[in-house]
């Protein structure tokens, strides 16, 4: 909460209020949130993310042992 008010530029004898404020508007928040996270969009919405992250993942580790093999042919006799 304490990074949000920095980037919101609250001014820190402010704060005290505004965290009773948010606090409770975070609260009624937060249990909306709760019912959007278990939606289908939502679980989609992760599952492609989750994909997504796989498939970066897949490609830089790629990537790395491109570089690496590229880096060592010659200089390595296990490569030829």
């Amino acid at each position: 909460m304490t990074a949000l008010f920095l980037v919101l530029g609250v001014d820190k004898s402010r704060w005290p209020n505004v965290y009773s404020y948010a606090k409770a508007k975070l609260d009624k928040l937060r249990h909306v949130q709760d019912k959007l996270y278990d939606s289908a969009e939502a679980r989609k919405v992760r599952d492609i993310a989750i994909s997504t992250t796989a498939s970066i993942n897949g490609c830089i580790t790629k990537i790395r042992e491109v570089l690496l093999e590229t880096k060592l042919k010659g200089k390595c006799r296990y490569l030829k």
